[in-house]
């Protein structure tokens, strides 16, 4: 049988994540918490709350255009982080120490 975590641990881990203080198993490992559950805690909270998971979400707004076009570079900022996208940019990277 699985086990059996307090409302208080679910709202702990929630809280962290949503707020960008801690990712999903890093809030799990501090709490104590098996990862599964707290990815699985995460999806609820974000179902109810009607936010999407950033590799649901697909931008409607963004234009792409031919390399040779393209300008040399583009800075995103989204809340208090902001990230220089130039030529030779690392999407892999970003996705590796972004994404959970």
């Amino acid at each position: 049988m699985g086990e059996r975590y307090t409302d208080k641990q679910r709202r702990a881990l929630v809280a962290l994540v949503s707020s960008g203080q801690a990712r999903v198993f890093e809030a799990a490992e501090r709490l104590g918490v098996n990862r599964a559950s707290g990815y699985a805690w995460m999806r609820e909270a974000r179902k109810a709350s009607g936010r999407r998971h950033v590799d649901e979400a697909r931008p409607a707004f963004a234009r792409l255009v031919p390399g040779e076009r393209a300008p040399s570079a583009v800075t995103v900022r989204v809340g208090g982080v902001e990230i220089d996208v130039r030529q030779g940019f690392d999407e892999a990277l970003l996705r590796r120490c972004w994404m959970p």
